[in-house]
C-alpha cells in the first residue's frame, strides 16, 4: 500500500499533514478518529492519530520528526461528512 499520508511544506517551519483518497476509499465512511493533541512531539512512526472506518481502522504514523502545532478543528464534522483529498488533520513545526 503506498504511504496513507499526504504532506504540504506550507512554510519552511509547518507541514500540514491528511490522508490521501486511496486510504479514504479503503475506510469506508470514518466514523471515529482519535488525534494526537496540539504540543504533542512526534517521531517519525509515532502514532499521530486512528481512525475507524466502515471497512478497516487505520493507525496512522507520523511521517516526518516534530511538534504538533494544530489539529483541524473540523475533523468532528469531517467524521460524518464526505471526505475529500485535501483536507489536513494536523500542522506539524518539523525538528531542525
Amino acid at each position: 500500500m503506498e504511504q496513507p499520508w499526504w504532506i504540504d511544506h506550507q512554510a519552511r517551519d509547518l507541514v500540514a499533514v491528511g490522508l490521501n483518497k486511496s486510504v479514504l476509499q479503503e475506510l469506508g465512511q470514518p466514523n471515529f478518529i482519535d488525534v494526537a493533541l496540539v504540543g504533542t512531539q512526534l517521531k517519525t512512526n509515532d502514532s499521530l492519530a486512528t481512525i475507524e472506518g466502515q471497512k478497516m481502522i487505520v493507525d496512522l504514523k507520523s511521517p516526518l520528526d516534530g511538534v504538533i502545532v494544530a489539529v483541524n478543528p473540523a475533523l468532528e464534522g469531517w467524521v460524518a461528512a464526505d471526505s475529500d483529498d485535501g483536507q489536513w488533520m494536523i500542522k506539524v513545526q518539523p525538528f531542525s
